[in-house]
């Protein structure tokens, strides 16, 4: 893709930035400086706050700078610098491997490619050094980290030809969907990539001039580097791959980047070892093993003789062949009476493997129910359709946006009302599931970005207005009051009496910005939104796991009643911390809309049943096949009809306080209303785990959806339609309908877990984990310890997880010889796996 026009570059990095990312204006490759086309003209490009007023001025302060960068930290960039097709593309696996596949896949220069991942933490540039091939090319690996950037859009310097994302580009695809890299994963796949290089027969210049000086003799090495070819291949394998083994052999090991001799070494401490040395044992994929407790240089077969119990060098190598996934012919070994070999058979060929139940990754009963668009009317359906092809996204991800944002403009003015004693604020709760590049972030784009934006612009056309106003007025109560303040001390020196405080000298209310939306504010900052902005607000979360995760964390107290209570639109006090006076809400009414992947379900949903996790309306979609829109749907249609629900108003009470207008329900709502929630309470005597509150909790969400559903209706009516005096029976219908063959379904599969045992769904936790790393064996020691899964953090849980993917025959314990030798707790992986996910 080409941007050389200025307004299309700034309209592109404004949608770069609203996805997450931060664009940075690169020279063009056309200015006569040095790396034109690669780097950015600002000085100061790694440190400045990149805002959307920031990248519009660019367009005329930096109209030159054609190019488009996108700063790296929250972003990482894979740079795979090699010009080897076969070498680059197994580099390319090898990263695919060990991150997922990712939707950004840049080509500038093939072969060379970038991959771009999401940083799980931002940390620095991690790369491996400069190698250079047998027949003179140069390659290198780089994960660009923060403090670096990529080109992301332009022409590239060289080939004069527009860099080319291959699949998706990132103004196409949200940050928060793509799949994360951790930093350990970063360093384990640099090392693995270099040993690929060195492999390929790379070394870094200085090991070719130390190559071609003459060496001093060799000191003699112990017998067991001296062993022949297959003892040297062994360990210079395990040397490339420490990562397979070294978490194995030692269960404390900890990685440790090294800015000087890169990427970094394994480090296993006297301590974890049991011994009273002082200094640790290091093992670097290209400087080798130094134990600095005993001053040895070892080798890994060595340290297996050593530190795992093999009674000699034979048995400690095929140790390593067996961890690192190698087979032992392949690095030479030879069986009893062949020439040139004299050593132990490796143990007897194993029984073939089952075929593994690929049942046990599945997170449902059933597939997803399908989103009952008809219960929308005509006009609102062909949006969301128009929406959905534009987003590739399933229409799921933009109805769920919809009815949040829709029951947030309708907010405290209109509460539903089926009988009198009970009412229901208009709240909704909605929550988009789905894996990285599912669509759930580009389909909230259309509601959350665009309309959203638009129906906030038009809010505040006379917020400017009203602000000059109010500063004159409260100039005028400052001046009043000083004056005032200067008479009653004049009085007071008189001996006269004090005069009474003018009307005028009370400072008026400061105008609150108009806005619909509030994300990642504090209680004390919401409470003070909620009483400004009596209609209430809604909370938007990118991403509800960490929300989910710390409800509890905020200045050490319990934020979980503030949040239970804001779905029930009940009085509630806020209490400040650096103020005495507290914040009453007369009707705490908060919407929420957020995304979150199935793989936080589990951490996020555990614990007791406080029927946070039932208040939300789940959609889990099945992800929409890629294909090439045929429109865009035109957000200022929707943000039209959307401001007939903004423009609603409280009425006001005797004590001209807001309060809401009840809308009752007609008689023949009430009918289907009624039936529905006796088959729900019928459900939920049957139900168990979190989907009995889900029954419990349906009755109410039927009633505040069938009146957001009433108010959609009255938003494509004619303008002098009148507004809803009651909720009908089609709203009714429509809400019992979606309850019943969507939310309720969904409900099902989302919270399906917490009614499974425990140990079953662990089992599937490591089973997803396994098709994700695709690993030859596993450890107990190493899953516990490396792997950091949810609910597989003991030692107990882990070895009844391996157990269970046994009994499905993706798993079986690996032979344990009769003398030590391997530790235990390794089981293999059913390499037949592999072709069933094919």
């Amino acid at each position: 893709m080409s941007v050389t026009q200025s307004g299309a570059v700034a309209d592109l990095r404004l949608r770069l930035l609203a996805n997450g990312y931060e664009p940075v204006p690169i020279i063009a490759p056309d200015e006569p400086v040095r790396s034109a086309g690669k780097r950015p003209r600002l000085a100061d490009w790694a440190s400045i706050a990149i805002t959307p007023d920031a990248v519009r001025g660019w367009a005329a302060t930096l109209a030159r700078d054609t190019n488009t960068g996108i700063r790296c930290g929250v972003i990482l960039g894979v740079d795979i610098d090699v010009p080897t097709p076969d070498l680059a593309r197994a580099v390319e696996d090898l990263a695919i491997a060990m991150f997922g596949p990712t939707p950004l896949r840049r080509v500038g220069r093939a072969p060379k490619v970038l991959l771009a991942y999401r940083a799980a933490e931002p940390g620095p540039k991690v790369e491996t050094p400069e190698l250079i091939l047998p027949d003179g090319t140069k390659v290198q690996v780089e994960v660009l980290g923060r403090g670096q950037q990529f080109v992301s859009h332009g022409v590239h310097p060289e080939t004069r030809q527009p860099y080319l994302w291959t699949a998706h580009a990132p103004e196409a695809v949200a940050l928060a969907d793509l799949p994360p890299a951790s930093p350990s994963r970063v360093r384990a796949f640099v090392a693995a990539a270099e040993a690929l290089f060195r492999e390929a027969g790379g070394r870094t210049e200085k090991e070719i001039k130390a190559a071609a000086r003459p060496e001093p003799t060799p000191a003699p090495r112990p017998a067991v580097t001296s062993g022949g070819g297959f003892f040297r291949k062994v360990n210079a394998r395990a040397l490339a791959a420490s990562d397979r083994w070294v978490p194995r052999l030692f269960s404390r090991a900890r990685w440790q980047a090294n800015a000087t001799t890169p990427p970094g070494a394994w480090r296993v401490s006297s301590s974890d070892l049991g011994r009273g040395l002082e200094e640790d044992i290091s093992i670097h994929p290209a400087e080798g093993c130094q134990d600095f407790g005993t001053r040895e240089s070892l080798t890994p077969i060595d340290l297996v003789m050593r530190h795992a119990g093999a009674p000699d060098a034979i048995k400690a190598a095929l140790y390593l062949c067996d961890a690192l996934g190698v087979d032992p012919a392949d690095l030479g070994w030879k069986a009893p009476g062949d020439a040139g070999q004299d050593a132990e058979q490796p143990n007897k060929a194993p029984p073939p493997w089952p075929e593994p139940a690929m049942s046990i990754l599945r997170r449902s009963a059933g597939a997803p129910p399908e989103m009952p668009l008809d219960c929308f009317p005509s006009a609102w359906r062909a949006w969301i359709e128009v929406a959905a092809e534009g987003a590739n996204a399933p229409p799921d991800f933009i109805v769920l946006p919809l009815l949040a944002l829709s029951s947030a403009l309708i907010g405290n003015a209109r509460w539903a009302m089926p009988w009198k004693g009970w009412s229901e604020p208009p709240a909704l709760w909605c929550a988009s599931v789905g894996d990285p590049s599912s669509g759930k972030s580009s389909g909230a784009a259309p509601i959350m970005r665009d309309v959203l934006a638009s129906l906030e612009n038009d809010m505040r056309r006379d917020y400017p207005a009203e602000l000059a106003k109010w500063e004159e007025e409260a100039g005028v109560a400052a001046a009043t009051q000083k004056a005032w303040e200067s008479a009653v001390k004049r009085a007071f020196k008189n001996g006269e009496e004090p005069p009474p405080r003018p009307e005028a000298a009370r400072p008026p209310q400061r105008p609150v910005l108009p806005r619909v939306k509030v994300q990642d504010a504090t209680i004390e900052k919401i409470g003070d939104l909620m009483s400004a902005l009596p209609k209430g607000v809604l909370h938007v979360r990118d991403e509800l796991a960490g929300w989910l995760l710390n409800l509890s964390r905020y200045s050490g107290g319990n934020d979980r009643p503030f949040w239970l209570e804001s779905y029930n639109g009940g009085q509630y006090q806020v209490d400040r911390q650096k103020h005495p006076e507290p914040i009453f809400i007369a009707r705490l009414t908060l919407p929420m809309f957020g995304t979150i992947q199935p793989d936080r379900l589990a951490d996020c949903l555990e614990g007791a049943d406080d029927g946070l996790a039932s208040r939300f309306l789940w959609a889990w979609p099945t992800p929409r096949t890629f294909k090439r829109p045929g429109g865009v749907a035109d957000a200022e249609i929707a943000a039209g009809r959307l401001a007939r629900l903004e423009r609603l108003q409280c009425p006001r009470n005797a004590a001209d306080k807001p309060v809401p207008a009840f809308i009752p329900f007609a008689e023949s709502a009430r009918v289907v209303l009624e039936d529905f929630a006796q088959e729900m309470q019928r459900r939920e005597g049957d139900a168990h785990g979190l989907l009995k509150s889900s029954y419990g909790k349906a009755r109410g969400q039927a009633a505040r959806l069938a009146l957001v559903l009433e108010y959609l209706n009255w938003t494509v009516d004619g303008r002098d339609a009148p507004e809803p005096r009651e909720v009908g029976l089609q709203a009714m219908q429509d809400a019992a309908g979606m309850m019943d063959g969507y939310f309720l379904p969904m409900a099902a599969r989302v919270l399906g877990d917490a009614s499974i045992p425990e140990t079953e769904r662990q089992a599937r936790t490591l089973a997803e984990w396994i098709v994700a790393m695709r690993p030859e064996m596993v450890n107990v020691s190493a899953i516990r310890d490396g792997a950091r899964l949810p609910g597989l953090r003991e030692t107990d849980a882990v070895k009844e997880a391996c157990a269970y993917l046994a009994e499905g025959g993706w798993l079986r314990e690996a032979p344990v010889p009769a003398k030590p030798g391997r530790p235990r707790g390794d089981w293999q992986v059913n390499p037949r796996l592999w072709a069933a996910q094919a």
